[in-house]
């Protein structure tokens, strides 16, 4: 159920594309919503050791969040640590198949999995893009100025293939020395609040899957990639992959 409601909710983050996808976006809301309320209540009655109960407890100078705040939270920690996660598994992968020369150097060599991992951040950027609003004049290299309150659409795809900053940019290189500096996770106070987590996901799941099933030359598709509809979120609706014999421990 919550992988419905967060597969309709992330790929109407550019727009809906039809009055019935619209509606989807507004029942899975809803759906999202409720539950999280309804949790909510659970935990101001007995609080746990979690996320949720933090926030209900939260209290500065006697003001507190209110329950409408928690909800808009905890949905926006959910949905963006579940869709970038997932679609940074199922892109960077296919990317590594792409490149089955690294691809079987980080099966033999497991220490390169956190450089594959940032050079896949860099490389795939789940999040596309993202927007800020100019907070006061911005004066632009073309002597132009951008009003105060103009929405801006920051091109973090783009950001993760400056050659002034990456050399040979397009390139897919996991010993790539500066591949940290991508701002797949945006950049200061926007940093995302689940990078350490995404970073240890992504590390722990190719960990895994490289344990069971070593013989990358044995990864082979079983199918088309699905890529995701939207736009912002870059990634695979699925990837089938044969993977091979397994390597029982």
């Amino acid at each position: 159920t919550f992988t419905a409601w967060g597969n309709t909710l992330a790929e109407g983050l550019d727009r809906p594309r039809s009055l019935g996808h619209a509606r989807a976006m507004d029942t899975a809301s809803a759906a999202l919503t409720s539950y999280l309320a309804n949790l909510l209540t659970q935990r101001r009655r007995a609080p746990e050791d979690d996320l949720l109960s933090t926030l209900a407890q939260v209290e500065l100078d006697g003001d507190t969040l209110t329950d409408r705040d928690i909800v808009g939270t905890a949905s926006f920690i959910l949905l963006a640590g579940f869709e970038t996660t997932v679609n940074l598994l199922g892109a960077g992968t296919q990317v590594l198949m792409e490149h089955r020369d690294q691809f079987a150097e980080v099966s033999a060599n497991h220490d390169l999995i956190p450089a594959m991992t940032e050079e896949a951040l860099r490389y795939v950027s789940p999040v596309q893009y993202t927007f800020r609003t100019a907070l006061a004049p911005i004066a632009l290299p073309d002597g132009s100025e951008m009003p105060k309150g103009d929405t801006i659409v920051l091109m973090l795809v783009g950001a993760n293939r400056d050659p002034a900053v990456f050399a040979d940019p397009n390139r897919f290189d996991i010993h790539r020395e500066n591949a940290r500096r991508h701002l797949a996770f945006g950049f200061g106070v926007h940093h995302c609040l689940g990078a350490a987590l995404a970073r240890m996901e992504a590390e722990v799941a190719w960990r895994h899957l490289l344990e069971r099933f070593p013989d990358t030359d044995s990864w082979q598709l079983a199918g088309e990639p699905v890529p995701n509809p939207g736009r912002m979120i870059h990634g695979l609706r699925s990837l089938p992959v044969r993977l091979g014999a397994a390597v029982h421990a």
